[in-house]
């Protein structure tokens, strides 16, 4: 195993969850560059340890913008899912379909009616 390969395990390895246990130690023997490394993981997890017995009291406007800022988002939440429903309404998809529909004919008349008007001003041209 190269270094490279050697440091993607060394996290996991420092914490005793690491997969390919065998092949990293044996990479360690051979190689103090990976074994400080590995120093340096250990100590890490060490000082975390540390850290999650510490009790941090938070600020006491945390409460109140944590809440007003959740308030707001949920009425902003509950009128989006208004405006769904409505525009998901029957009534209204019915009314836009009918609408593409006549939007559609009216394009097709229109440009049935101009290959008429062409055909017949090539028939007076050429007659």
């Amino acid at each position: 195993m190269q270094c490279r390969q050697a440091r993607e395990y060394l996290p996991s390895y420092a914490d005793g969850t690491g997969a390919r246990h065998l092949i990293v130690e044996e990479h360690l023997r051979g190689c103090p560059a990976c074994k400080s490394e590995l120093d340096g993981y250990r100590q890490l997890v060490g000082d975390l340890g540390h850290m999650s017995e510490q009790m941090i009291e938070p600020p006491s406007w945390l409460l109140g913008a944590v809440t007003e800022t959740v308030s707001e988002k949920a009425g902003r939440i509950a009128a989006m899912r208004d405006r769904t429903r409505q525009l998901s309404d029957p009534k209204i998809l019915t009314g836009g379909a009918v609408v593409a529909a006549g939007v559609v004919g009216a394009m097709l008349i229109r440009g049935r009616r101009k290959r008429t008007r062409t055909r017949r001003l090539l028939e007076s041209l050429a007659g």
